[in-house]
């Protein structure tokens, strides 16, 4: 899509905490809910880091660490926030979803099919819940499930036998209402599907051509093209407008937000200040993990956006 963008107003920094300072060096998968609570993974800790209404110094952490225990991880790729402020969480290595409290408690988890590797998930108003595996299935890529670990459907089946990877469609879930959209990270699209599984509309990212190169093949096995650029990194939902991360480099920290109206449509761009891992929105907030390039550290930043 040549669309030249919209930039809104810069954003206003209202507060960003050195991530260090609380022994946080690798953290990932910011969320925030309607409450204004705040969570991410520490990958090194194997713990989550809850934050009560953002407040750092109340910070919370969820998990027993690494290993196979009940209240235990293994590798997680994505977590959200349900509507009463649960946190469910995709373990790629465990083969399994899980379902936290927000005081640390453990609730459940279950495995969403012998073959499925969850890697990304989004939970919907009524408490379904998208999970994208991270290999094909024989049922598909997608599936939708109950909070009660109850399959609805299942859907997205390879078009090509080969294709086992889906690499090309790593990027980030989400839902409006209780339709699912998708961000592409290296194949730079937005999808939006119906409830039952149906594609709704496939539309290009604004200022990506169309790339078909994907996978590299050497010999028996396939690669990602390490000069693609990347184009959605992470996505959020707030209002009915689609916000996407962009990086615009061959790095994957994002520096550019994008926002999109339910039908697909480009509306405006918002430049953050630093690059940022992730990000997550609400009202006319926008939190982030971010990078500092001159220490080489992660930050928590708070930003106010001003429209124009």
């Amino acid at each position: 899509m040549d669309i030249e963008r919209v930039y809104l107003d810069t954003l206003v920094n209202l507060n960003r905490i050195r991530l260090a300072e609380y022994g946080l060096y690798e953290v990932y998968f910011l969320e925030v809910d309607k409450e204004r609570n705040l969570v991410f993974y520490d990958t090194g800790k194997y713990q989550l880091i809850y934050l009560p209404k953002g407040q750092i110094d109340d910070l919370r952490t969820i998990g027993n660490g690494k290993g196979r225990g009940p209240a235990e991880f293994g590798n997680p790729f994505d977590l959200k926030f349900d509507k009463k402020g649960d946190i469910w969480l995709a373990d790629v290595e465990r083969m399994e979803v899980q379902q936290w409290g927000p005081k640390g408690d453990f609730i459940q988890s279950f495995q969403i099919d012998k073959y499925a590797r969850p890697s990304k998930l989004a939970v919907t108003d009524l408490g379904n819940i998208y999970i994208l595996s991270e290999q094909y299935t024989p049922e598909g890529i997608i599936y939708k499930y109950t909070s009660k670990g109850e399959k609805i459907i299942s859907f997205q089946k390879p078009e090509v036998r080969d294709y086992r990877s889906v690499l090309y469609f790593e990027g980030d879930m989400q839902v409006l209402g209780e339709e699912l959209i998708i961000s592409g990270r290296v194949k730079p699209y937005l999808r939006r599907y119906t409830t039952n599984g149906q594609l709704k509309y496939s539309t290009g990212i604004v200022g990506f051509k169309n790339i078909d190169n994907i996978l590299i093949h050497e010999k028996r096995w396939r690669s990602r093209n390490k000069e693609l650029i990347r184009a959605t990194i992470d996505i959020e939902v707030y209002d009915n407008i689609i916000y996407t991360g962009i990086s615009n480099r061959i790095d994957r920290w994002i520096r550019i937000i994008d926002l999109y109206k339910p039908n697909g449509e480009y509306k405006s761009s918002i430049h953050l200040k630093n690059p940022a891992r992730n990000f997550s929105v609400y009202g006319n907030k926008v939190f982030t993990l971010e990078y500092n390039y001159d220490n080489d550290e992660i930050y928590l930043g708070e930003y106010e956006v001003s429209r124009k």
